[in-house]
């Protein structure tokens, strides 16, 4: 059996008690704390946000040269 990573540090949050139950029900559904449901759902919006960092500027390259490859064929249909 994997160890758990021993943590020091603490983020408090503050939430409804509604939203605590909900997490705390969907914790014990999933046999995991409220800190893993929270972290695990923090980690993949950074991956997330890291991907889009990454790739939007090919992207945006990639936009601006279709567009200009749509006016060229409108400029061949006329």
């Amino acid at each position: 059996m994997a160890t758990k990573e021993v943590k020091t540090e603490v983020i408090r949050v503050r939430v409804s008690l509604e939203q605590k139950n909900k997490f705390k029900k969907l914790a014990e559904k999933k046999g995991i704390t409220v800190s893993e449901i929270i972290c695990g759902y923090i980690e993949k919006e950074i991956e997330l946000q890291e991907f889009r960092n990454k790739y939007s500027e090919k992207i945006e390259k990639r936009i601006v040269a279709t567009d200009k490859k749509l006016l060229k064929l409108k400029e061949k249909l006329k």
